[in-house]
């Protein structure tokens, strides 16, 4: 099903390529590129990861704990998108005023 989606998901597409582009850009060995990419894949997944490590753990209360992980979601999406695309706004603001001065 992972694999489905990635196949018909453009976003994921883009998203994955331009992964394996910037590993391919530092000009690594193979080895370091495949460890790269491998870390990438395994933070990128960290989430999925923990949920599923939350319900193994403790089946009965999963489902109160995931319904207030998501509640609380659901109320602060806002203000957590406002935040995180200020911060990697500013991040690639910042990295690009040093390249042009560079």
């Amino acid at each position: 099903m992972g694999f489905g989606w990635l196949m018909v998901s453009p976003k994921q597409w883009a998203f994955v390529l331009t992964a394996v582009a910037v590993v391919f850009t530092a000009s690594l060995t193979a080895v370091a590129s495949l460890l790269n990419f491998f870390i990438f894949s395994v933070l990128i997944q960290a989430v999925c990861f923990v949920l599923i490590a939350i319900y193994l753990l403790m089946p009965e209360r999963s489902a109160a704990i995931l319904d207030s992980l998501f509640n609380w979601l659901k109320r602060n999406l806002r203000a957590v998108a406002i935040t995180m695309f200020t911060v990697f706004g500013l991040f690639f603001l910042i990295k690009g005023f040093m390249g042009l001065a560079a």
